[in-house]
């Protein structure tokens, strides 16, 4: 009876360690690796989706000055040709346009082709379907684009109009003490009673100076002859400035 007793005993024993071993088992496997991430389930390694980039789109040029407000000009006193606008204001090229009122004239290596134009929103272009398109903007007296085309074409009277800008002091009428010299290099002086102003200046476009003063940048509007590109007159603070005689 009691060798019976401790079989039940050790019999019991053993069944409690059996369960005990199970438990620990069990604690350890649910411990083994670290707990996944937040949305962790949604994310399948390699299958990364990166947004594509888009390029902004490149804004076309605008039209600010309007081919009924434009002097076209001739190239010089005395001349049939207008002023001639180059591809990139390269002056070497054997081609280039040249716009009057109504028409514009194509250069190419000395063949002119003669367009009919008309303006249109601001907008220069061809008023007869049997030509080739083009429509021109101008951004100011000096610089226009090709939509059609996409090129751009300056003008060849910048030689020109700085030629006759620095080929002598300009004095104001209300009095000689008040006078505006410009020099090729960018330079220019102001002389003010007396009080001599240096600094740079350029062409914003073919009716505009800007120039640095004390005060930041300052303005003059520019006057032509009309038959020609040589500036005849300034207007600064409404005072009229003239070429020494």
């Amino acid at each position: 009876m009691k060798r019976k007793m401790k079989r039940a005993v050790s019999f019991l024993l053993a069944f409690c360690m059996i369960l005990a071993l199970a438990g620990c088992g069990k604690k350890k496997t649910g411990t083994d690796g670290p707990a996944p991430s937040t949305g962790s389930s949604t994310q399948t390694p390699g299958t990364t989706t990166q947004e594509p980039v888009i390029p902004e789109p490149e804004l076309e040029p605008k039209a600010v000055v309007d081919p009924d407000d434009m002097e076209w000009g001739y190239e010089n006193d005395g001349s049939n040709d207008y002023v001639h606008w180059y591809p990139d204001g390269d002056k070497l090229s054997d081609y280039y346009l040249m716009f009057e009122d109504g028409y514009l004239t194509i250069d190419d290596g000395g063949e002119r082709t003669n367009m009919p134009m008309e303006s249109e929103n601001g907008h220069y272009v061809n008023s007869f379907e049997g030509d080739p398109a083009v429509d021109f903007v101008f951004l100011d007296n000096l610089t226009c684009y090709d939509l059609v085309g996409e090129q751009w074409y300056m003008s060849a009277i910048y030689e020109e109009a700085v030629a006759s800008l620095t080929a002598g002091t300009f004095y104001c009428e209300a009095g000689d003490q008040w006078s505006f010299t410009f020099y090729d290099d960018g330079t220019y002086s102001l002389d003010f009673d007396g009080e001599v102003t240096e600094g740079q200046w350029w062409f914003n476009d073919a009716c505009t100076i800007c120039f640095m003063d004390d005060y930041g940048e300052a303005w003059i509007e520019v006057y032509y002859d009309t038959s020609s590109w040589e500036i005849t007159g300034l207007e600064y603070v409404h005072e009229m400035y003239y070429p020494e005689a």
